[in-house]
């Protein structure tokens, strides 16, 4: 007779006590940035957030420049991470600045594209996804950008140098 084991779904609470205090931090972090850039995309123009963020327009298509910072990627997680669990919907917009600002005040540099497709409903309405990436790596809306056309890109300046 075979024995199956029972998949029980770990509380989050429990999860979050399995992670070290630099994770905790990392992700109160997320939670701070998301809530402020998700309430910053309502009540403020994009074009003063662009740059308050410090965001330049980028001159041609972002290039990788070799392996993906540890920093980054952890970044990338934690963003993801919040964004799916908050109370209130946050959008591919607010993850990809929130984690532009998280790159920023650490010194690596990111870019932030904005892309626009035609909805496959009949009504053809116009969408907009925006993303991160990190040398050539995407921390933040990877899932379906492919069918969207990028219409700009921008670059963060970090605040500080590594």
């Amino acid at each position: 007779m075979a024995t199956t084991v029972s998949k029980t779904k770990i509380p989050l609470w429990r999860k979050l006590q399995q992670r070290t205090w630099a994770e905790r931090w990392l992700l109160l972090e997320a939670g701070w940035w998301l809530t402020l850039m998700a309430g910053a995309l309502r009540v403020v123009p994009f074009k003063r957030i662009v740059g308050w963020c410090g965001l330049a327009p980028a001159r041609g298509a972002p290039s990788a420049s070799g392996p993906p910072d540890q920093d980054a990627l952890a970044v990338g997680w934690a963003v993801r991470a919040v964004a799916g669990r908050t109370l209130w919907s946050i959008t591919c917009l607010a993850q990809a600045l929130a984690a532009s600002q998280m790159l920023r005040r650490r010194g690596i540099d990111s870019a932030l594209t904005l892309g626009v497709a035609l909805a496959p409903e009949k009504d053809a309405r116009m969408e907009a996804h925006a993303w991160l990436q990190h040398g050539g790596v995407f921390l933040t809306g990877e899932g379906g950008y492919q069918r969207f056309t990028p219409i700009s890109t921008f670059v963060c300046i970090p605040a500080t140098s590594r």
